[in-house]
């Protein structure tokens, strides 16, 4: 007989009510600000890719991570399925950095250097004209030469810099001092996994990102990345049951802000997500971009100093600004461009902003609405789906050029978790 699922995503999905939202984001308003700040009876959970992150931070940002987490131990707390994601991925992110110290710093300069002397060789007789010119340049040269032999030096005295952190980790025996979270049982994980199945045959536009803010869940953004997508939603059920178990609110700290199924890509939260924890547990989830808050409580960049493809270091800065000055910028962008409505207008083969979804959209359920029409015939016309979302947005600028009033209602209305 299946262990029954104490803490449900799927059996709670859908079922709030007006009153009860009007309680529960009332609440989550009030205590929003001291999640942000990590003061109050939190429990505070660590998302796997903030600890990974930490082997590609500055110096300077490790520092204040080891004193968070030398400071607040009882406070926060490692589930079961981050640690074993972290102990799969430790080694790999280590290796990173180190390849960036001895590979990629030297490689990228060696590129650039080359381009410098071939500038230099493919026009000395020239710049012999401009005597000012060449004594410039036979500096810059000489400087290239030994900055190169510089980060040779660097790259020689961190070749096997992973050997050091493996065997000597201070991240690591820091992790193990703080509180760890009861594991799922397994048939438990296994209940999990079969509801999260049924999410995704539910949804069939969530593989390709066409699924609405209020219908997304803990994984979705990794059904197509991953062959098991079921990580985010068993973190999601440990920190319910932890909750449950102890009497508290959670704050998630994360920095996957990207893929929007932990929050929005804005940076707000996803109501849902805050709900559908309420009814579950009775207790509150905070669900945190970690880079944001690290840089409240500490004045400290938590980003990479690798820049691979930038995809874990996009973020948005536009939601820790005052709402007014959100509003402004806002505003500035919303110009109506009948270059892009003309375009799109070719695409569809019809004048799309007579179409009446759009001039009557006053919410923005409507407006998302509206994107996901967009999103489903440009993906049946064959666009690639990563130019998709900048023209979609080019669009919805128009939409909501035409509804200022209600733009600027939408806006400052959901500005209070700023």
């Amino acid at each position: 007989m299946s262990e029954p699922v104490t803490t449900s995503f799927l059996r709670e999905r859908g079922k709030g009510t007006i009153a009860e939202q009007i309680s529960i984001l009332a609440e989550y308003k009030s205590k929003f600000e001291d999640a942000l700040l990590l003061k109050g009876d939190f429990a505070i959970f660590i998302d796997t890719n903030f600890l990974l992150r930490f082997y590609t931070m500055s110096s300077e940002a490790q520092a204040k991570v080891l004193q968070l987490f030398g400071s607040d131990s009882t406070r926060i707390v490692i589930s079961s399925q981050v640690e074993v994601e972290y102990l799969r991925n430790r080694e790999g992110a280590i290796r990173t950095y180190e390849n960036a110290l001895t590979v990629k710093l030297q490689k990228e300069f060696k590129e650039l250097l080359n381009q410098v002397n071939a500038f230099y060789n493919n026009n000395k007789k020239l710049l012999l004209t401009a005597p000012p010119i060449q004594n410039l340049m036979d500096a810059y040269v000489k400087n290239g030469n030994d900055i190169e032999t510089a980060l040779s030096d660097l790259s020689k005295k961190n070749k096997g810099l992973h050997h050091e952190l493996l065997y000597y980790d201070e991240l690591m025996n820091k992790v193990n001092q703080l509180v760890k979270a009861p594991p799922l049982t397994e048939e438990y994980v296994k209940n999990l996994k079969k509801e999260l199945d049924i999410l995704i045959k539910d949804n069939p536009g969530v593989s390709s990102k066409l699924i609405q803010p209020v219908l997304m869940f803990p994984g979705a953004g990794d059904i197509k990345e991953k062959d098991d997508p079921s990580g985010d939603f068993i973190i999601f059920h440990e920190m319910m049951d932890y909750a449950l178990a102890n009497n508290k609110d959670i704050i998630f700290l994360t920095n996957d802000i990207k893929k929007g199924d932990w929050m929005h890509v804005d940076g707000g939260p996803l109501i849902n997500y805050i709900e559908n924890f309420y009814r579950n547990t009775r207790h509150l989830l905070f669900v945190l971009d970690a880079e944001l808050a690290m840089n409240k409580l500490y004045d400290v960049s938590t980003e990479s100093v690798i820049t691979a493809n930038g995809d874990d270091n996009v973020r948005s800065d536009e939601f820790s600004k005052k709402p007014e000055v959100m509003f402004d910028e806002f505003n500035r962008r919303l110009v109506p461009s009948q270059y892009i409505l003309n375009y799109l207008n070719d695409i569809f083969g019809y004048d799309i902003s007579s179409f009446e979804a759009f001039k009557s959209a006053r919410s923005y359920s409507q407006y998302l609405s509206i994107r996901n029409y967009l999103w489903s015939n440009l993906i049946e016309l064959g666009y690639n789906e990563k130019y998709l979302d900048d023209l979609v947005s080019k669009l919805l600028d128009i939409i909501y050029s035409s509804n200022y009033g209600e733009l600027q209602h939408k806006i400052m209305n959901t500005a209070w978790y700023l």
